[in-house]
């Protein structure tokens, strides 16, 4: 009987092991959730979500095609921006952080125009002193920025959308999260363009 009820023990714990192991491997192996706002400000249009790096040159060859997007669908889709910067890319955590300064004022996207132009041009945008005064050259008051940039107050965010980029298999960048489908680099127009109508099609059939 001591034997019988031993054998039970052990097949128990075998198989709880399997199942805890199994798991595991699923925990691993299962397909990434597309992360999505929040609350996004329209449901009906198609989310799209961007991992990028102020100082990645493909980066900035994708933010001209983000903004002909933006022309072409309007409210039909919506666009959220998060930082990925690169450890080999010297002063872009900077420079996200001050996109995010610029953000408490209103002017993210203008700043984030404004840092991809001037890097294209050779210019250093990870340096504060170059940040500050793209800062000042778009309007914004100039203390509150400046002191938003030396406080370091948006490194927690930044670190935190870079952990979530990791966490959904972000290794590179640019990379897009379009309504759950996934597509990495700085795509041609017309690959955005088939993967949103496709979903706005979705959309009007659900």
């Amino acid at each position: 009987m001591k034997d019988q009820g031993k054998y039970a023990l052990g097949l128990v714990l075998i198989l709880a092991l399997a199942f805890f192991a199994k798991g595991i491997y699923e925990s691993r192996s299962s397909p990434y959730v597309s992360p999505l706002p929040a609350a996004p400000e329209n449901p009906n249009a198609v989310q799209i979500i961007e991992y990028s790096d102020f100082k990645c040159p493909y980066c900035g060859r994708a933010a001209g095609t983000v903004r002909q997007l933006q022309d072409s669908y309007g409210d039909k889709i919506e666009i959220t921006f998060k930082h990925f910067p690169l450890p080999f890319h010297a002063g872009s955590d900077k420079a996200a952080e001050a996109s995010e300064c610029a953000r408490d004022q209103g002017k993210f996207w203008e700043y984030h125009d404004r840092l991809f132009s001037d890097f294209t041009r050779g210019v250093d945008i990870g340096q504060k002193n170059v940040l500050k005064k793209i800062g000042s050259e778009l309007g914004l008051e100039t203390q509150a920025f400046n002191e938003c940039i030396d406080s370091n107050s948006k490194k927690k965010l930044v670190q935190q959308q870079t952990s979530e980029g990791k966490s959904l298999g972000v290794t590179g960048t640019p990379t897009f999260f379009i309504e759950g489908e996934k597509l990495v680099g700085a795509q041609p127009y017309e690959t955005f363009v088939r993967v949103i109508d496709a979903k706005l099609k979705q959309k009007q059939n659900e």
